[in-house]
C-alpha cells in the first residue's frame, strides 16, 4: 500500500504545475540571493514590501537560497527541499512509534507513516516549496524529546533540546509559536516547572534570532505596519487594538477553529477518522497516550489563538500526533471482539484513498512544463525593460530576464478596496502602475488564473477596446496586449 502511493506520489511530481506559493516564496529567495534583500517587487505598492519584507519565513527563504546557490535558479530543487523535510518525518514518526510508543509494534508503526502519507495534504504540499512540512519536522522532535524527558525520566538536556527544535518552527513560520506554547503547557501540566523553564529559554533564545534584522531604527515598526495592513485576512488576533478587542476575535477565532478540520475533501478524510477514533476508544487511547493527547489539544488551541488565520494546510502539524492516536485505535480495533470499528476503519481508509485519488488526479490535470511555456510566451516581447503583467507562476523563469509585475499585486489591490475591479477599473490600474504589457493566460495557460474576477470570468475573450491596450500577440497560450504608444512614456 506505501509502495503503491510512493509510485503514484512521484508519477505526480513529474511537470509538476506551479503553486502559487511556489512563485511568491521563490520571489523572496531570488531577490535575497541576487541582492542580498527578501523583497518581492512583482507585487507593486504591497505595503513596502516590493522595496524590503520585514514579516517572511526566514529560515525557510534562507534554507531555499542555499539551495540555488548550490543547484541554480529552478524550481524542481526548491520542491525537493520540502519532500525531503516530509521523508525525514516520516522516518521520525515510524523510529518514534516503533521505540516509544505503549503498545505498538513495527506494523503499527508502518500504519502511522501510512496515514501520514496517504493523505491529499501531503500530496499537494509535500512537493511544494512551502514551510509547513519543515515545521511540522522539527515541531514533532521537539515533542519526541518532551516525550522522552516526561515518560523515559531522560536528562533535562532533553528538555533543552526540545526547546531548540521548537524555536527552530518559528524561524521557519511565526506560528512555530504554538510549538513553543504547547511544550510549556505540557511540562507545567506535569509538573517539570524546571523543565518547562529551560525548554521556554532555549525556544526564546533561537526565537529571537527571528528579529536579528529588526533593531535598526523604524524597522520593528515597520513590521508591526506590515503584519497589520496584510491584505490577506492573516493577522486575525494581532490586528486588535485593545485587550477587549484581541478577547473578542480570540473567541470568534476559536469557534471557527472546526473549519481548519472540514475546509474541503482535502482534510475531510483525516479529520472523520480522528474523530471516529476518538469517539470509539478515547479512554483507552488517553490512558495510553495521556502525554501526547495534551500536547495535541494545546497545540491546537495555541495555533488557533497564537498563529494566523484558520487554515487547512496548516493541519500539516497535526498529522504525526493525529498518525499515531490513529495507530492506536487501530490496535484497539483488532484486538476488540466487536467487528463493527474494523468495518468503520476500513471504509474510512477506502474514502481516504478516493481523496488521494482525486488530488493526484487534479495535479495530474494541471501538470505540463509551465517554465518552458513562459519562457516561449515572453520571448515574444522584445523590450525585457519594460513592466510586463503576468501571471505570479512566470517568476519561473521570467524573474531572472524580464522586468515581471504580477496579477497578484492587482488581487491585493482589490483586496485593499474591499471590491472587484471593473473592466475599465482594471486596465486604468495597469496603466497607473506603468504596465507596458499584460500577458492573459488561456490555451496552454489555461489553469494559471489571474485571481482577477473580470479576466478569469471572460478568458479568451475580454473586450480591451475602448482601453489604453490593444493587442499585440496571440498564441496557443495567451494572449498579450500592449499599451497604445500615445499613452506610453519614453
Amino acid at each position: 500500500m506505501l509502495g503503491l502511493g510512493v509510485m503514484v506520489f512521484f508519477a505526480g511530481i513529474y511537470n509538476r504545475y506551479i503553486y502559487i506559493d511556489d512563485a511568491y516564496f521563490g520571489e523572496q529567495v531570488y531577490y535575497f540571493l541576487t541582492e542580498g534583500v527578501v523583497k518581492t517587487p512583482s507585487l507593486i505598492d504591497f505595503n513596502g514590501g516590493e522595496f524590503k519584507l520585514f514579516v517572511y519565513h526566514k529560515l525557510h527563504i534562507f534554507l531555499g537560497a542555499g539551495i540555488v546557490k548550490l543547484f541554480g535558479w529552478s524550481i524542481e530543487p526548491l520542491r525537493c527541499c520540502t519532500m525531503i523535510a516530509f521523508i525525514l518525518l516520516a522516518f521520525v514518526l515510524y523510529r518514534h512509534i516503533d521505540r516509544y510508543a505503549f503498545g505498538l509494534t513495527k506494523v503499527h508503526a508502518w500504519i502511522g507513516v501510512v496515514f501520514l502519507f496517504i493523505n491529499p495534504l501531503i500530496f499537494l504540499y509535500g512537493y511544494t516549496f512551502r514551510p509547513e512540512i519543515t515545521v511540522t519536522l522539527f515541531g514533532f522532535l521537539s515533542y519526541a524529546f518532551l516525550y522522552r524527558h516526561i515518560e523515559f525520566s531522560e536528562p533535562r538536556y532533553f528538555a533543552l533540546v526540545a526547546g531548540v527544535f521548537a524555536g527552530v518552527t518559528f524561524l521557519f513560520h511565526l506560528n512555530g509559536l504554538a510549538f513553543m506554547l504547547a511544550g510549556t503547557i505540557l511540562l507545567v501540566f506535569k509538573g517539570r516547572y524546571r523543565s518547562s523553564l529551560i525548554f521556554l529559554l532555549a525556544a526564546g533564545s533561537v526565537a529571537l534570532l527571528y528579529f536579528w534584522d529588526l533593531w535598526q531604527p523604524g524597522h520593528l515598526e515597520t513590521m508591526l505596519y506590515q503584519i497589520k495592513n496584510w491584505p490577506d485576512d492573516t493577522t486575525t488576533n494581532y490586528s486588535s487594538d485593545t485587550i477587549s478587542g484581541f478577547m473578542m476575535n480570540m473567541f470568534i477565532k476559536l469557534s471557527k477553529e472546526q473549519q481548519r478540520f472540514f475546509w474541503s475533501y482535502k482534510v475531510w478524510g483525516t479529520s472523520v477518522i480522528f474523530i471516529v477514533t476518538l469517539l470509539f476508544f478515547f479512554k483507552k487511547i488517553f490512558k495510553a497516550n495521556r502525554s501526547l493527547v495534551i500536547y495535541l489539544f494545546f497545540l491546537i488551541i495555541s495555533l488557533n489563538v497564537a498563529g494566523s488565520h484558520v487554515a487547512e494546510r496548516y493541519l500539516i502539524y497535526y498529522l504525526p500526533f493525529i498518525s499515531i492516536l490513529v495507530a492506536n485505535g487501530i490496535v484497539f480495533a483488532d484486538s476488540g471482539l466487536k467487528r463493527f470499528p474494523q468495518i468503520v476503519f476500513m471504509g474510512l481508509f477506502a474514502v481516504q484513498f478516493f481523496f488521494v485519488g482525486n488530488m493526484m488526479q487534479t495535479i495530474l490535470k494541471k501538470n505540463r512544463n509551465y517554465p518552458e511555456i513562459h519562457a516561449k510566451v515572453l520571448k515574444s516581447i522584445p523590450d525585457k525593460s519594460s513592466l510586463i503583467l503576468v501571471p505570479y507562476e512566470f517568476v519561473f523563469n521570467g524573474i531572472s530576464e524580464y522586468n515581471i509585475a504580477t496579477y497578484k499585486g492587482i488581487e491585493y489591490y482589490e483586496a485593499k478596496l474591499n471590491k472587484k475591479l471593473s473592466k475599465d477599473q482594471f486596465f486604468e490600474r495597469a496603466h497607473q502602475l506603468g504596465i507596458k504589457y499584460i500577458i492573459l493566460p488561456e490555451g496552454e495557460l489555461e489553469y494559471e488564473n489571474t485571481s482577477i474576477k473580470i479576466l478569469d470570468d471572460n478568458r479568451g475573450g475580454i473586450d480591451y477596446s475602448g482601453t489604453k491596450y490593444q493587442l499585440f500577440n496571440q498564441n496557443e497560450s495567451a494572449t498579450i496586449l500592449k499599451l497604445t504608444d500615445q499613452y506610453y512614456n519614453k
